[in-house]
C-alpha cells in the first residue's frame, strides 16, 4: 500500500500547483471549469499534471477537480476488495488535507463550492474507490 500513499502525495502536490496557478487570477469566473477552459496557462498546467504521472488523469468538471488513477496491472477479483479497503483508508487519512485544499482553492479563486474527487480504477476500468471532498 506504499504506492497508494505515494499517489496520495502526488495528488496533494498537484493540488498545490493548481492553488498556485489560481492565485494570479484577476477575473471572476463562474466555475473552476470555466476558468480552466479560458486560461491557456491553466489548461497547460493540468495537461502537464496528467502527463507527469503514469496512470493519473486530472480533469475539471464544473467546480470539481477529478484525479483518476488507473492501475497498470489488472487486480484479480480476490484482491479487489482488499485493495479497495486499503485505498479508502489511505484516502480517508488525507481527508482534512483534501478539504483544506478545496477551501484554499475557493479562497484563491473566489469560486464557491469547489470539491476534489479522487478515483482509483482497476486496469479493466472497474472502479475501486471514488471519494469526493
Amino acid at each position: 500500500m506504499r504506492n497508494n500513499r505515494l499517489y496520495s502525495g502526488i495528488i496533494i502536490s498537484l493540488m498545490l500547483a493548481i492553488i498556485t496557478m489560481l492565485s494570479g487570477c484577476g477575473s471572476q469566473p463562474a466555475t473552476l471549469e470555466e476558468y480552466i477552459s479560458n486560461d491557456e496557462e491553466a489548461r497547460t498546467t493540468l495537461e502537464s499534471m496528467s502527463s507527469s504521472t503514469e496512470g493519473l488523469e486530472v480533469a475539471v468538471e464544473d467546480n470539481t477537480i477529478i484525479y483518476t488513477y488507473t492501475y497498470d496491472n489488472t487486480l484479480d477479483s480476490s484482491m479487489i476488495e482488499s485493495v479497495s479497503e486499503q485505498l479508502e483508508k489511505t484516502i480517508d487519512s488525507s481527508e482534512s488535507t483534501f478539504r483544506s485544499m478545496a477551501d484554499s482553492l475557493e479562497e484563491e479563486s473566489g469560486i464557491d463550492g469547489i470539491t476534489i474527487r479522487v478515483i482509483y480504477l482497476n486496469n479493466d476500468g472497474t472502479e475501486l474507490v471514488n471519494k469526493e471532498y
